[in-house]
C-alpha cells in the first residue's frame, strides 16, 4: 500500500477462479447430483451438507470467505480483472463492484509439420482432476467402446494430474483410450487441428477456459458442459454442442452424445462467441486499466 501511494499507481490484481462463491470442495454439486450455482447465502450449505459437517462447512465460509479471505482481499484492490462475464456476476452478488471485465487470450500459432500418428479421434486436455470430469469422460467412454454402436475412434488424453493413475490403469483396460501427458503448447496444436472434437466435461465452474477458447480457434468442435463461462465461449449448435445437465446424468448425456453426433463438420471453422482478443490487445487494455 505505501509502494502504491508513493509511486501513485493502482493495485491491480486479477482473479482465475470462483473462490469466492464459497463452495470449500470446490466441486459445486449438491448430493442429489444437481450442480449448485453459488447464487445462495452461506446458510444454503447446511442443506447441502446436513448435520455437525454441513455446520463446520458453512462456518467456514463465512469465516474464511466473507470476514477474512477472498472477499476482503479483493475489496481492498483498485480493480479487479475478471475473465468471464458470470465470475464479474458473482462478485457483485458477493459486494465486489471493483471488477473489470478482460478475456483470456489465446496466441494462435501455424506450425510447417502438423502431422501425427492419429487422427480423427476425441480429444480431451486439461488437469487430470475428478473437477475436470475425466472419471465421467472414461468411464462412459469405457462403455461406448462396448457397444454396437463403436465408431472406431480412439479417446486421446493430454495432461497431467492426480487422477494420472486412474488414466493409465484404463489405458491399460481399454487400448483404445490414449494417454499422452503432459506437452508443451507447440506439441498440442496438430492434435487440436486433427481431432474429431475437443471433449471437456468440466463438473466446477470454469471460468475463461483456455482449452476451449484454444480449441475453438483451431477449429475443433467442442463439447462441454454448461458449466461457468463455457458458454461464453461455446454456443450450442453453432462452434460445440452443451451438455446442460447435472452431474448424475453427464455420463449419459456423454453417452448420448457418442452415439448419436457421427458427423460434426457443421460446427468446424467457427470462432469463439465471446470477443477474441490477441496478446498485444490484451496488453494494450491491461495498460488502460493500470492508468485508470
Amino acid at each position: 500500500k505505501k509502494v502504491q501511494e508513493k509511486l501513485r499507481i493502482p493495485i491491480v490484481a486479477t482473479m482465475h477462479g470462483f473462490g469466492i462463491s464459497g463452495c470449500l470442495t470446490a466441486e459445486y454439486v449438491m448430493p442429489n447430483g444437481k450442480f449448485c450455482d453459488g447464487f445462495h447465502s452461506y446458510k444454503k450449505c447446511i442443506q447441502c451438507k446436513p448435520g455437525l459437517k454441513g455446520l463446520i462447512i458453512s462456518f467456514l465460509h463465512k469465516e474464511i470467505t466473507v470476514k477474512s479471505g477472498y472477499i476482503p482481499y479483493f475489496k481492498q484492490f483498485d480493480k479487479v480483472i475478471v475473465p468471464s462475464k458470470i465470475l464479474q456476476k458473482y462478485c457483485e452478488i458477493r459486494g465486489i463492484y471493483n471488477t473489470v471485465h478482460l478475456p483470456n487470450f489465446a496466441e494462435i500459432k501455424t506450425l510447417k509439420n502438423m502431422e501425427i500418428p492419429f487422427n480423427d479421434f476425441y480429444l480431451f486436455i486439461g488437469r487430470i482432476t475428478k473437477q475436470k470430469g475425466i472419471v465421467e469422460l472414461i468411464n462412459t467412454y469405457n462403455k461406448f467402446t462396448k457397444s454396437k454402436f463403436f465408431n472406431n475412434r480412439k479417446l486421446i488424453i493430454i495432461g497431467d494430474g492426480p487422477l494420472r493413475e486412474f488414466v493409465l490403469k484404463n489405458t491399460q483396460k481399454n487400448k483404445n483410450i490414449i494417454f499422452l501427458g503432459k506437452k508443451r503448447q507447440e506439441e498440442i496444436i496438430p492434435y487440436y487441428k486433427n481431432a474429431y472434437c475437443l471433449i471437456v466435461p468440466s463438473i466446477w465452474l470454469e471460468n475463461h477456459s483456455l482449452v476451449l477458447l484454444e480449441g475453438s480457434f483451431y477449429d475443433v468442435p467442442v463439447v462441454t458442459t454448461n458449466r461457468g463461462g463455457n458458454s461464453e465461449i461455446v454456443k450450442h449448435n453453432y462452434n460445440g454442442i452443451i451438455l446442460d445437465v447435472s452431474r448424475e446424468e453427464l455420463e449419459k448425456a456423454l453417452y448420448d452424445f457418442f452415439i448419436k453426433y457421427d458427423n460434426l463438420d457443421h460446427l468446424r471453422n467457427k470462432k469463439p462467441i465471446s470477443n477474441y482478443i490477441t496478446g498485444s490487445q490484451y496488453a494494450e487494455q491491461l495498460t488502460k486499466i493500470y492508468k485508470g
